[in-house]
């Protein structure tokens, strides 16, 4: 059974995704640098120099006590309390590490997708130690372990996602997905393409519901939270809707030529996103901005939150 919900979205912008974690924002820089940012006390903590590359996948493990930074050469390791690069792991040199994902399973396994080298890397995040590196076919664009962290899903640039239970690729069920992609529990997992997002249900064939959207530009983030998804298009625009209904929360102007990144703070209910040299807090349930910060180190490409 297909079960289609339609509705009319207006877009104008472009956004990545981040991890979610408090009140510490990590902002990735386009000019080799991660800007550790304390939206409590509206400052600047620190900036983490030489990181390589103009976009980094950023993720943090179980305890909140350490940061995996991919960036174009190595995945930095860093301690959340100093600030301080610990470690380094070389990974194939890239210029578009745009996807990390970390289990949710004892073991802790990183995956980071190398989107120019068409590359899958495992990382044991415990040991600090790389595990391997797969060759895809096609070129990644995003990845997400599911709740259990018993299977990945990796998305491709032709519409296609695929489960990769390591070294043992198989397709979604006809699933499409290219930029957005996100579990909302072991068995659902939300795709995006350019104008729809589909909510497929792996574990009941065919169970599909597919939200058909008219969008200005291309739809390159989604973010899910429990029933809610909030998207953001290639023009600026950030959109929340309904999973069970379809029905349109709110929809938002960045204002901003390009958005990049999207993450979201659980405990406040708060957006951030960013876009150009600007951050934007957002209200969650509302879709208020309540504050806009600039920034002198040039253009923002991704967001992660640090909750103490």
């Amino acid at each position: 059974m297909q079960l289609k919900w339609q509705y009319v979205l207006v877009w104008t912008g472009f956004i990545c995704s981040g991890s979610a974690q408090g009140t510490e924002l990590y902002l990735s820089s386009a000019h080799n640098q991660v800007i550790v940012y304390d939206i409590d006390k509206n400052e600047v903590k620190t900036t983490i120099k030489n990181i390589g590359g103009s976009t980094h996948a950023i993720a943090f493990n179980d305890t909140q006590s350490k940061a995996f930074i991919a960036g174009s050469h190595y995945l930095y390791i860093v301690d959340t309390s100093t600030k301080q690069v610990t470690n380094q792991i070389a990974l194939p040199i890239s210029r578009e590490r745009r996807g990390i994902s970390i289990s949710p399973q004892q073991t802790q396994t990183l995956a980071i997708i190398d989107s120019y080298r068409n590359q899958l890397t495992y990382v044991d995040s415990r040991q600090e130690a790389l595990i391997e590196n797969v060759r895809l076919i096609g070129r990644p664009t995003r990845v997400a372990y599911s709740e259990d962290g018993a299977q990945l899903a990796v998305s491709f640039s032709d519409n296609n996602v695929v489960t990769h239970p390591r070294n043992n690729m198989a397709p979604m069920m006809g699933v499409h997905g290219y930029q957005g992609l996100a579990w909302i529990d072991n068995c659902r997992v939300l795709s995006s393409t350019t104008y729809e997002v589909y909510e497929t249900n792996i574990c009941t064939p065919n169970l599909k519901k597919v939200f058909q959207i008219s969008a200005t530009s291309l739809i390159v983030d989604l973010y899910t939270v429990d029933e809610m998804v909030y998207l953001a298009s290639l023009d600026g625009i950030i959109t929340a809707f309904d999973l069970d209904t379809g029905i349109e929360s709110f929809r938002i102007s960045t204002g901003v030529n390009e958005s990049f990144a999207l993450a979201y703070e659980d405990q406040t209910h708060t957006l951030y996103a960013v876009g150009d040299d600007k951050l934007r807090v957002i209200e969650a349930d509302t879709g208020l901005v309540t504050q806009t910060l600039s920034f002198v180190n040039g253009l923002l490409t991704g967001v992660a939150v640090l909750n103490h």
